[in-house]
């Protein structure tokens, strides 16, 4: 539940640099959380995937309209190539 959660995702967000908790910080977010220590693992490989494919869908949309733009500035211009 989102009660559950609040505590890793608050540590998460802290973290986002390196949101790899220690095993101690684990123990801490479990009672923190009323999770187990493998509930709490598994939330944080949960959301670190999460995280990857949301960054690497941000690269690819951003490289989608990279090239959209040059192909629109290519059209615009090849007139002065000839």
């Amino acid at each position: 539940t989102r009660e559950m959660s609040g505590p890793l995702k608050q540590w998460l967000y802290r973290h986002r640099d390196t949101p790899y908790p220690s095993r101690a910080e684990k123990l801490e977010l479990s009672c923190q959380s009323n999770m187990t220590l493998t509930q709490v693992s598994n939330w944080f490989a949960n959301a670190r995937f999460v995280h990857s494919l949301v960054n690497v869908s941000y690269v690819a949309e951003c490289m989608c309209l990279r090239a959209c733009v040059y192909v629109s500035l290519y059209n615009q211009f090849k007139c002065l190539l000839v």
